[in-house]
């Protein structure tokens, strides 16, 4: 985002480096402290719901996100609700969207500088396309995404600047440094640098909201469009707990059924629709039997097509072709 690498582009000996020190925000510890966050944002949303589905009056006129028959625009709210777990995890402070019932204006400017990515991929593998200019380039786009960069930039400053021992990742990452946050290598060279610090809360506010609000949507959208799954699934839920309040994140790992469900929407509809590239070594390289020239990249993605998993190699020439059969991904007990 800002050229310094993050855990999704740092190489090797780096990537590493970053990993360990942000594991501390995502460890069982951290992820039970921040529990009370999350769980305010879900009954937040649930009530949400429930106010617009009672047809309440101040509600009734309809307003960003569902309309007068009491409609509701899963998506949007889904992306609302995880925008503001995010940037309240990140910085401190939340969207408000769930607060306000009004998608922030950031949420959309962020969805729409997503799709700015795509040309970078493409100069980067196509350079010459770079001559193209506006032909093929969306300048609007990118411009969203310089904009992002230096909110993310303020906030960040802003939050470290912060003193508080609230459950988010800066937090935990702190902690773990000291309160350190060094421009380069310095004496702390295991340390989390100030520019990787902005560029992984801009990572956690992409690909921790948006891919989670499609997976949230799509299980709507199925669960909605198969009631015998539904209500299966409501009994094995509502099997176990006489109320909200006993729901909990370690308790929700438990369940055999919504586990296979969720698995099954994360199978059939990845939210990241590409996989991680990885290059083939020069002197070549044999996966699963198969050798690979050393001409190339290989890319592991998820095809929904046929429910098939293939292994997409980028290399001229090549490519899967050996079905796998559903059933395999299925537990037993969701066998037919």
């Amino acid at each position: 985002m800002n050229g310094v690498p993050n855990l999704l582009t740092a190489p090797g000996d780096n990537h590493g480096r970053q990993r360990r020190v942000l594991s501390h925000a995502f460890s069982d510890r951290a992820l039970r402290e921040q529990e009370g966050l999350l769980q305010s944002y879900v009954d937040l949303l649930i009530s949400r719901f429930r106010d617009i589905s009672d047809r309440i009056p101040e509600y009734a006129a309809g307003g960003d996100g569902w309309d007068s028959t009491g409609k509701i625009e899963l998506c949007k709210w889904y992306n609302g609700f995880t925008f503001d777990v995010i940037t309240d995890l990140s910085f401190g402070q939340p969207f408000g969207s769930l607060a306000d019932m009004k998608q922030h204006l950031w949420v959309g400017n962020i969805l729409e500088g997503l799709k700015a990515v795509k040309f970078a991929y493409v100069t980067h593998y196509f350079p010459f396309v770079r001559r193209l200019g506006s032909l093929i380039i969306n300048k609007s786009q990118i411009q969203k995404r310089i904009e992002l960069f230096k909110w993310v930039q303020v906030k960040t400053a802003t939050r470290v600047a912060t003193e508080t021992q609230r459950p988010d990742f800066v937090t935990a990452v702190m902690e773990h440094q000291k309160g350190r946050f060094e421009e380069d290598d310095g004496k702390h060279a295991e340390d989390l640098r100030k520019g990787e610090l902005v560029s992984n809360l801009g990572l956690f506010l992409v690909a921790g909201t948006e891919t989670t609000a499609t997976t949230l949507s799509i299980g709507s959208y199925f669960l909605l469009s198969n009631p015998a799954i539904m209500e299966k699934l409501k009994q094995e839920v509502r099997g176990r707990y006489k109320s909200n309040d006993e729901i909990t994140v370690d308790s929700v790992t438990n369940f055999e059924y919504l586990n296979a469900f969720i698995h099954e929407v994360l199978r059939y509809y990845p939210p990241v629709p590409a996989g991680f590239m990885r290059k083939v070594p020069k002197t070549g390289a044999d996966v699963a039997g198969v050798h690979l020239s050393g001409k190339g990249n290989v890319c592991l993605r998820y095809l929904y097509a046929g429910s098939l998993l293939a292994l997409l190699m980028m290399v001229p020439g090549f490519y899967f072709n050996q079905p796998i059969h559903r059933q395999s991904f299925l537990p037993q007990f969701h066998r037919s």
